[in-house]
């Protein structure tokens, strides 16, 4: 079953400690730019040879990461897989 949703505590970034803390975040993410990331398709995880690139659309000279690109049979399997799970979740409360 999933959590119950809630709402995040709202920040006052005027304040220095909460200001540091995103700061601190930020960095933090930033280092992780360029990683590589598969597709996953069923809970697998899934690299493909080609690829594509995520820019910061902040800044285009940076790339945020490199993803794997799906090709046709990986989107048929990522349906098939797809439906399978809807078996089980469909059941499930919102």
């Amino acid at each position: 079953m999933l959590p119950e949703y809630k709402s995040e505590t709202m920040l006052d970034f005027t304040r220095r400690d909460v200001e540091s803390r995103m700061r601190a975040a930020l960095e933090r993410i930033r280092s992780q730019f360029g990683a590589s990331y598969p597709l996953v398709i069923g809970g697998k995880r899934v690299t493909t040879p080609d690829t594509f690139e995520s820019k910061n659309p902040a800044n285009p000279s940076e790339c945020v990461g490199r993803f794997s690109k799906a090709a046709v049979p990986h989107v048929q399997d990522a349906v098939a897989a797809a439906e399978k799970a809807f078996e089980t979740w469909r059941w499930i409360a919102p």
